[in-house]
């Protein structure tokens, strides 16, 4: 998930304040996005309790609070299931704006900010738009999608995959291996495999169906891909020659297919979820994404480095499913 911009970067002396580890939660929307923002908007919320003056208490919207809550949650997951201290292992601080962006809207992959979720690697936070009813909304009350975006900062403290062609789709493959894994352990979510199934409004489901011929279920099927928004390729022999090793970097080529090619190791994974259980695979997982690839890692280096990886964590058996699934999709 992307912002087509990003609001400028600015901490409160409030925030400089806290201690690490901290979540501290702004609002945007109360300022005119004409007139240009200069910082992160009103903080108005530090590890959920008010911050800032009598007006921002009073003005306080409900993302703020919900964003706060299930960040929380990816937050204190991550250690409780991993270990990891923060989202950069080493107790950061997490900075989130809410109420992001009023923009145009354009269907299916070129939103507004107003109409999506992103971290921001420069300003190292999270950005939430305020969303539409009919179209994208509901981004602070999603679990999964939160948990996608708090895992592309897991990676960008770790193995800094590049957001170029096969490492950019593998970087969002792993945000949404995570975001799933989080809202299926935490209750927040059916084990369906769907990114995002809770932010898509009435009207954006319409023109799905009307353009792609099937109504989504959610943002991204990682089971089947084809029926994700856009539909992605299910397996290597079906990936674009466009989008080959000869790809050139565009932004109307989304930088050689980052969103769109991460359908073939999302439904990969979910084949060997569907044989050993999330558990296993995410664990297996989790050591390759913070450990083992380098920052170009292509397709095949992760199939590899997952299989050998499950060699030291799991049985011969329990391999042989990871082995069937990457195959599965030519890898």
């Amino acid at each position: 998930m992307k912002f087509s911009r990003l609001l400028a970067a600015g901490i409160t002396l409030a925030a400089l304040s806290a201690n690490a580890g901290d979540i501290i939660i702004y609002e945007a929307g109360s300022f005119n996005p004409l007139s240009g923002l200069t910082n992160n908007g009103n903080l108005v919320l530090i590890n959920g309790k008010k911050a800032g003056s009598l007006f921002k208490k009073v003005f306080m919207s409900e993302d703020a609070t919900t964003a706060s809550k299930n960040i929380t949650l990816v937050r204190d997951f991550y250690n409780q299931e991993f270990g990891r201290n923060s989202y950069d292992g080493k107790g950061a601080n997490i900075l989130a704006v809410v109420k992001v962006g009023r923009g145009p809207v354009s269907l299916l992959g070129m939103l507004g900010l107003d109409q999506n979720a992103a971290w921001d690697k420069n300003g190292k936070r999270f950005l939430f738009g305020t969303g539409e009813k009919d179209n994208l909304n509901n981004f602070t009350g999603a679990v999964d999608v939160i948990g996608h975006e708090y895992t592309h900062a897991v990676v960008e403290s770790t193995t800094k995959l590049e957001a170029l062609g096969q490492s950019g789709a593998l970087n969002e493959h792993l945000s949404d291996v995570f975001g799933q894994y989080i809202q299926v352990k935490t209750g927040k979510g059916a084990n369906d495999f769907l990114i995002g199934e809770t932010v898509l409004g009435d009207d954006l489901k319409q023109k799905v169906a009307a353009k792609y011929g099937f109504t989504p279920k959610g943002l991204r099927d990682m089971l089947n891909p084809q029926l994700s928004i856009p539909p992605q390729p299910t397996e290597m022999k079906q990936i674009p020659a466009a989008l080959g090793p000869n790809c050139k970097a565009t932004a109307e080529n989304d930088k050689c297919g980052v969103h769109l090619l991460a359908g073939i190791p999302n439904r990969a994974i979910s084949l060997a979820v569907q044989k050993l259980g999330w558990d296993k695979v995410a664990h297996v997982v989790y050591v390759v994404m913070t450990e083992k690839l380098p920052k170009n890692a292509d397709f095949s280096t992760y199939a590899s480095e997952t299989i050998s990886e499950c060699g030291r964590q799991l049985s011969s058996s329990e391999c042989a499913a990871f082995d069937s699934a990457f195959k599965s999709v030519g890898l």
